[in-house]
């Protein structure tokens, strides 16, 4: 199972889940480097119970959402945890046996949120909405956090019954991740119809910048290129 996330294994799913390592073993820096990560979420337990409340206010509803987006330790707190959040989601994802190898995984989410993150910004620049758009980063970001977390749910059951559990888990990210993106995309047309801004042009803004850049994450998670 382990080996799953080190890109010198190879996952077969003919007659159940057979990892066979290929002469490369895990990347110390990789090793030490999700060790850190991990040790810090634990370290900053409190800052992951307050950014796990943050993002279940934006799941609630708009007044929640509003409520949280005006509490700067909330804000931080989702923002800090988020950042630890991306290495171990692409842990799941390689649990999973998606992508090529754990750091293309890991980078191909990187790059994914950096465009997301640059096209938000260009877009608050032009529309001159920085506030909101800064308001619909954070939410995003809020979301990012459960969706993570509950990838790692069904993990243990996964670790006992790996030829059994193995498509039904891929499944299962598949559908955390879209109903996450639903409800972020949901919260975000209600923020952007509050300022006055045409809901039109942000459909159009998530359907061209930000829909399209997941398909090519997913199709290359799904194909390994």
């Amino acid at each position: 199972m382990t080996a799953e996330i080190w890109p010198g294994s190879r996952l077969s799913l003919d007659g159940g889940m057979v990892t066979e390592a290929v002469g490369n073993s895990p990347d110390p820096f990789v090793l030490v480097f999700l060790l850190a990560v991990s040790v810090s979420v634990v370290l900053l337990y409190q800052r992951l119970v307050t950014a796990v409340a943050g993002g279940l206010s934006f799941v609630r509803g708009s007044y929640a959402t509003q409520e949280t987006l005006g509490n700067m330790y909330v804000c931080n707190s989702v923002e800090l945890v988020f950042f630890l959040m991306v290495p171990l989601y692409a842990v799941a994802l390689r649990i999973a046996g998606l992508g090529g190898g754990y750091l293309w995984v890991f980078g191909a989410l990187c790059a994914f949120l950096l465009f997301r993150r640059a096209a938000l910004a260009v877009f608050g620049w032009l529309s001159g909405r920085k506030a909101v758009v800064r308001a619909l980063d954070r939410v995003g970001s809020g979301i990012f956090v459960l969706v993570a977390l509950l990838s790692f749910v069904p993990v243990p059951v996964l670790v006992l019954f790996p030829s059994v559990i193995l498509e039904p888990y891929r499944i299962y990210l598949a559908i955390i991740a879209l109903i996450g993106y639903i409800l972020y995309a949901v919260r975000s047309l209600t923020l952007i119809s509050s300022t006055g801004f045409s809901s039109f042009f942000w459909v159009l803004y998530l359907c061209t910048l930000e829909i399209l850049p997941v398909c090519v994450v997913v199709n290359y998670l799904l194909n390994g290129n």
